[in-house]
């Protein structure tokens, strides 16, 4: 009687105990004639929503059981039913915002119904129906649509308190102070749940970066900055920022390097990390722009470019105090065992040319004799018998991916070599 309603309406009684709150569920029967207008359309709705919810379940479940239908077609529908659900929930969304509906009473649905109730049956129905299918058909679903309403409010709340965790690991690294700002940037963003568009690949994107993040850190709580960013690179953290960030801390570690040798050594040895650092992520944060991890390769290149031009240039500035001291050596035996060697034809050819450019070894007056000498002297792993002309056009045509694995044979050579000269 104090909620306006006799007792005689009453038809029973749900008690329900969640930890230390006991609920009472009540089930009324009321006659139409004492229902408000308002009263009227929530209980329209909530009929009309749960059809729709019916409509969806049983449409779905012939679509699938019939084994004449395709794949394409289960797809499709799943995906026009998403689309709409997920359209329809944004429209709430903005209705709420409008009334500013917290969060926390979304659920609050009163027993006098008020038009605000009718609004949250409504948006309670279509989350249902979405869940639903996002459950049972969700390997159909477009991971690049936007995630419904109250699945964006659980996410933030489940994960709050974990951002505010990894926020005070981070700020505990001293991390250079953009990079630090840039690695808090989603943390913050989910506590102040400024995720309006957040798609499924973003959402399952912050769950593995708060996850792997938190891991390292708690493991570890004072880790060497390379873990921190080589995982960015594993976890295609690739914004702006980032990049800018990682390049002037290279910048500043080759400055402090006193030899242009040592220079060089260093960056081969950071190229060669880079490229072993195992890419975790199955999406970049921005998929628009380059891969963290290529991107960081390319600058590292830049870096080794400029030094060997360096180089260079010192040596050319003393050419004229010295000679080179290459010259051609005619072999009088003519007999030679063939050798195999380890590499392919286009590998053996560009390390020919390299020798020859860097001047070790002299071919002015004839490469051709220089290309037969390589086919009679060395066997490919890839074959036995080798030929001049095959030689000369893998020496003039050079391909990227030749460049590449010849490039890690070169960084494995300076991995030898650093380890014999530890060993002195």
């Amino acid at each position: 009687e104090a909620l306006g309603y006799p007792i005689e309406a009453i038809e029973k009684i749900h008690l329900k105990e969640e930890g230390s709150i006991i609920y009472v569920e009540l089930f009324l029967r009321v006659d139409f004639e004492l229902l408000t207008p308002v009263q009227l359309c929530y209980y329209y709705h909530y009929k009309q929503i749960k059809e729709v919810n019916d409509n969806i379940k049983q449409h779905l479940h012939m679509l699938f059981f019939d084994e004449e239908k395709k794949e394409k077609e289960r797809r499709n529908s799943v995906r026009k039913y998403q689309a709409r659900l997920g359209y329809y929930l944004r429209v709430l969304e903005k209705k709420f915002q409008e009334l500013n509906i917290n969060e926390v009473n979304i659920h609050d649905i009163g027993l006098q119904r008020s038009i605000t109730d009718v609004y949250k049956c409504v948006c309670l129905g279509l989350e249902e129906t979405l869940m639903y299918i996002e459950e049972c058909y969700g390997q159909y679903m477009d991971r690049s649509l936007t995630i419904s309403y109250l699945k964006r409010k659980n996410f933030t709340e489940k994960y709050y308190q974990k951002c505010q965790q990894l926020i005070t690991l981070f700020k505990n690294q001293e991390l250079p102070a953009v990079i630090e700002t840039e690695v808090c940037k989603p943390l913050y963003a989910i506590i102040e749940d400024r995720l309006h568009t957040m798609t499924y690949i973003r959402m399952e994107y912050y769950k593995k970066y708060i996850d792997l993040f938190t891991r390292l850190l708690t493991k570890n709580p004072s880790v060497h900055h390379d873990q921190i960013y080589k995982l960015l690179m594993a976890l295609e953290y690739n914004t702006h920022n980032v990049y800018k960030a990682l390049e002037e801390e290279a910048l500043l570690r080759l400055d402090q390097i006193d030899s242009v040798r040592n220079k060089q050594l260093y960056t081969f040895q950071q190229l060669s990390k880079i490229q072993n650092v195992a890419i975790t992520s199955s999406y970049k944060y921005y998929p628009e722009f380059p891969s963290l991890k290529t991107h960081f390769i390319e600058f590292i290149r830049k870096q080794i470019d400029l030094l060997q031009l360096q180089v260079d240039l010192e040596a050319a500035a003393q050419e004229t105090t010295s000679s080179k001291k290459t010259d051609i050596v005619h072999i009088k035996n003519k007999t030679i065992n063939k050798r195999k060697i380890n590499m392919t034809v286009q590998e053996m050819a560009l390390f020919a040319r390299l020798f020859t450019e860097i001047g070790i070894i002299s071919v002015n007056d004839s490469k051709q004799d220089y290309f037969k000498f390589l086919a009679n002297a060395y066997q490919s792993k890839d074959a036995d018998e080798l030929s001049a002309k095959s030689i000369k056009n893998a020496f003039y045509s050079v391909s990227e991916e030749t460049c590449t694995s010849v490039e890690n044979i070169l960084i494995m050579v300076l991995g030898k070599l650093q380890k014999l000269r530890k060993a002195t």
